[in-house]
């Protein structure tokens, strides 16, 4: 695992999950991407207990943040309707720490 520090806008609604008899939060993020196909990148983000409280009560839907934790790429099988299986790369970030994006403000005065 590597540090990673990102600007991520919230993509889906924040859900509790279970893992390992640890109870998690997890939202899907997107990253900006410089390539010229996708503008942006969609990961997970699982956020441990101590963050739990603040993420659901500061941040909503469509909020950017900036994000900082642990980066994991994981390959992952997916079957396709025609029940061919394609091997995917999923990003996954564990959260340690979250600040807010207060973008700059220019008055027009």
């Amino acid at each position: 695992m590597h540090l990673f520090v990102a600007t991520a806008q919230i993509v889906s609604l924040p859900k509790t999950i279970l893992i390992r008899n640890t109870c998690l939060l997890g939202l899907l993020v997107a990253l900006p991407n410089n390539k010229k196909k996708q503008s942006f990148c969609i990961c997970n983000l699982y956020v441990n207990p101590f963050l739990y409280n603040e993420l659901l009560e500061l941040y909503c839907q469509h909020d950017f943040i900036i994000i900082e934790g642990y980066v994991d790429v994981k390959k992952i099988q997916v079957k396709s309707h025609n029940n061919n299986i394609k091997t995917k790369k999923q990003i996954q970030v564990k959260l340690s720490k979250i600040h807010p994006y207060i973008p700059n403000i220019v008055s027009q005065y």
